[in-house]
This record gives C-alpha cells, sequence and structure tokens, in this order.
C-alpha cells in the first residue's frame, strides 16, 4: 500500500492528499516510502491516517523530515497505537522548524510518549509559522510532569488555536493548575483541554 501511495509523489498537479492506511502492519521502510511524498512542489495539505500500524520511533523519525516541505502547510498525522515513544516525540517536534507549516494535527494516542516526549512536543512553541495545534496524547502516561511542560504552550508568540486531548494520563491537581496558565498566553484566542478519566 505505502508503495502503490507513493507513486503520487510523481504528480505535479496534487495539492491535497488523504490517506487511510490503518491496520497495515506499516514499519519504518513504509513510512520512509511515505514521507517521500512531500516531494510534489505543490502539495500543500497532507491526512495520513496510520493508526494501528507498526511505525514506532524510527518511523516517525521519517515522518518528522515533512518538516523539510517547502509547500506543505497543513499536516494531519494519526499515529494512534504505533509504539512511539519520547524518541519519535522528539523527532515529530521538530517540525517546528518548518518554514510554511501553520497548522498540525498530531494524534498519538496510545502511544508510550510519557512525560519527557510531552516535554518534547512542547517545544512546539517555538514555531514562529504554527497557528492551530492539536495534540492528543490520550493514555500516554505523560502524568503531572508532562502536563506542566505541555503548559509551556502558553509561550507561543504564532499559535491562535490549541487543543489539548489528555485523557488516562494520571494528571492530577499540579498538572491541571499548570495547565490552567494557558490562559494567560497573550497569542491564544481558541483553547481546547480534553482531561477525562484522570
Amino acid at each position: 500500500a505505502a508503495q502503490a501511495a507513493a507513486t503520487l509523489k510523481n504528480c505535479m498537479v496534487l495539492h491535497t492528499l488523504s490517506l487511510a492506511l490503518p491496520f497495515q502492519s506499516m514499519g519504518e521502510a513504509d513510512i520512509q516510502v511515505l514521507a517521500a511524498l512531500q516531494q510534489p512542489n505543490t502539495l500543500h495539505t497532507l491526512t495520513p491516517y496510520l493508526g494501528f500500524n507498526l511505525v514506532g520511533d524510527a518511523g516517525a523519525q521519517a515522518l518528522a523530515t515533512l518538516k523539510d516541505s517547502t509547500t506543505l502547510h497543513t499536516l494531519v498525522l494519526n499515529l494512534s497505537c504505533n509504539n512511539v515513544g519520547y524518541t519519535g516525540a522528539h523527532a515529530l517536534a521538530l517540525l517546528k522548524d518548518s518554514t510554511v507549516l501553520h497548522t498540525l494535527v498530531l494524534n498519538l494516542d496510545g502511544n508510550n510518549v510519557g512525560p519527557a516526549g510531552a516535554h518534547a512536543l512542547s517545544t512546539l512553541k517555538d514555531s514562529t509559522m504554527l497557528q492551530m495545534l492539536e495534540l492528543d496524547l490520550g493514555a500516554n502516561q505523560i502524568g503531572d510532569a508532562g502536563a506542566q511542560s505541555l503548559a509551556m504552550l502558553k509561550d507561543s508568540t504564532s499559535l491562535y488555536a490549541l487543543t489539548l486531548s489528555l485523557d488516562q494520563n494520571q494528571v492530577e491537581d499540579a498538572g491541571a493548575q499548570a495547565l490552567a496558565t494557558l490562559k494567560d498566553s497573550t497569542a491564544l484566542h481558541k483553547l481546547w483541554l480534553y482531561l477525562k478519566n484522570n
């Protein structure tokens, strides 16, 4: 499936691409092929649904190279239940270095990101282009430390809208209090927080 999808990179008029490839046992090599989809100089919106595969940290690192695209301004990346840990989260945080990406949706629900991975993802605040960010880190055991790190997203100067889904993460009072400081952001106009089953 990944090889077939990769042939789309030769299409010189493609600007929006959605791929649904769940439950395909896709591993690092397949993901590297998909990451090459950044090549069409016309692609500006990419939505790969890759949930329930074998992406892991190495696959997440391959997907992080999408930051080098000169045209991709919207990325909706679903990596739920893919055994992505701190290393993969750290790599995905490098999407902050994109010079054109303004909308990023990262679904990492049901992985192994942990508090260190949440801290790495909090560096997305350093992007100067990112205007809309949605992070789904449900069931990743980020705890209070991870929530406190994510509260640093309030320091972004470009984020206009932020959605944090942190269900089932052992976030207690200290983490919730830290997240409440997101209201102090001078840039955020829209904020959604989901903290169910903590």
